[in-house]
């Protein structure tokens, strides 16, 4: 696919993006063939299918370069456009990071102590920085930054120049692209939102996460769109996305895999705090995520996520037990779920929330039931459970029902 679908040409085109994005950088190779990488990166550098191609054309703009005695051309004005704004992101007097709202340059894999990762970079990742993890010091919650506007879907904010100054390859967010990131990894700042602008792009993102239907949009790959959201808010955004044949899915799915970069490192000191602090032998969260899954198979209008970004990769990395105060199971337009802490498979509680309608709550054991409550659109109510139980759900004429079996019938 070249960037193209039914008459509209996006730039740059994919196979540029993704060689920006998976490929090899120049530095890279150049570390490569100089030895001033370590060893395992550097095979994994030249097993990538495009190591000889990247090579090639590496010398031959080199000696392009040496040999060129033509005058320039002038640039043209969007070039300069470019120029400038970089000029400005360079007298900026950013704030130490990490900081809510900041947006930060990942430009090296940052692994925790003990841990080989042999992989590589092709070229910085950003992340708009939301918060720090309640759990675990060194984890930040964000959403990747990009600058291919072209390829907006009707979940990327598309930040103005009243946003400013900030790197023009990171004026795109992608609330549709949580990460969680290693505070080590955190670079430069390439840019800051106010206080309203993270607000803004924290309301795109709970509008994904609830799949509101009141800001959808007409598919239209290459264009923006000026919408409401569904508190008020009003954001700059692109279009909801097309057939299978718009471009725009393939851009997803490469930006997807170039996050992982991001995603890893804080997957390992995730998975590192978890066995560190594992109280169960089996941990509560492999058993709840068990439970779930068994949901989420079950019914795919049933939503597991961490707080208001969700990973959207199945092997997404496992909280440490005590994260789960951050943990929801949401059924689209009608609940929320969340574990409180201080639960386990034997017994524990739950805060139940209704979002657009009216909810019949129940809890049952052999068909008996041992609490109910009716829940009014916006609010919220705490239940408990204890042994093997079952959570049933109704809305709208709809049933969904979560099965607490006990710890010992997952194993």
């Amino acid at each position: 696919m070249t960037g193209e679908s039914k008459g509209y040409r996006l730039s740059p085109p994919l196979a540029w993006v993704k060689r920006r994005h998976l490929g090899l950088s120049d530095a890279l190779i150049e570390g490569v063939q100089n030895g001033r990488v370590p060893p395992e990166i550097a095979a994994a550098a030249r097993n990538h299918p495009d190591w000889q191609a990247y090579a090639t054309v590496a010398s031959e703009e080199s000696s392009a370069d040496e040999t060129a005695s033509e005058p320039s051309s002038p640039l043209p004005a969007a070039v300069r456009d470019r120029i400038e704004r970089y000029g400005r992101l360079r007298s900026a007097n950013f704030r130490s990071p990490p900081r809510p709202g900041q947006i930060i340059s990942v430009d090296t894999l940052n692994v925790p102590a003990g841990v080989s990762l042999p992989a590589f970079m092709g070229s910085p990742v950003y992340v708009l920085l939301d918060g720090p993890s309640a759990e675990v010091n060194d984890i930040w919650y964000g959403w990747i930054a990009s600058g291919e506007t072209d390829y907006a879907c009707a979940w990327d904010l598309i930040l103005q120049e009243s946003d400013g100054p900030f790197d023009p390859e990171a004026g795109m967010i992608q609330v549709w692209n949580p990460v969680w990131a290693y505070r080590p990894e955190v670079g430069r700042v390439v840019g800051e939102l106010s206080v309203e602008r993270l607000r803004a792009v924290r309301a795109l993102a709970t509008d994904f996460l609830n799949d509101d239907p009141t800001t959808a949009t007409t598919a239209r790959p290459g264009r923006l769109a000026h919408r409401s959201l569904s508190n008020g808010v009003e954001v700059i955004t692109g279009t909801a996305m097309g057939s299978p044949d718009d471009p725009r899915w393939e851009y997803q799915s490469i930006l997807f895999e170039a996050a992982e970069a991001v995603r890893e490192p804080a997957r390992i000191a995730l998975q590192q705090k978890a066995a560190s602090e594992n109280q169960f032998g089996d941990t509560l969260w492999t058993w709840l995520r068990h439970v779930f899954d068994q949901v989420t198979a079950t019914f795919p209008d049933m939503v597991l996520t961490p707080q208001l970004a969700v990973p959207m990769s199945s092997d997404a990395s496992s909280p440490p037990d005590d994260s789960l105060e951050g943990v929801l199971l949401v059924w689209s337009g009608r609940a929320r779920i969340r574990v409180l802490p201080g639960s386990s498979p034997e017994q524990g509680q739950l805060e139940v929330e209704a979002i657009e309608h009216l909810l019949i709550v129940q809890i049952t054991r052999d068909d008996q039931v041992l609490d109910r409550i009716d829940i009014s659109p916006g609010a919220c109510e705490t239940l408990a459970w204890e042994g093997p139980a079952t959570l049933s759900l109704t809305a709208l004429g709809e049933t969904r029902c979560v099965h607490f079996a006990s710890r010992d019938s997952h194993e």
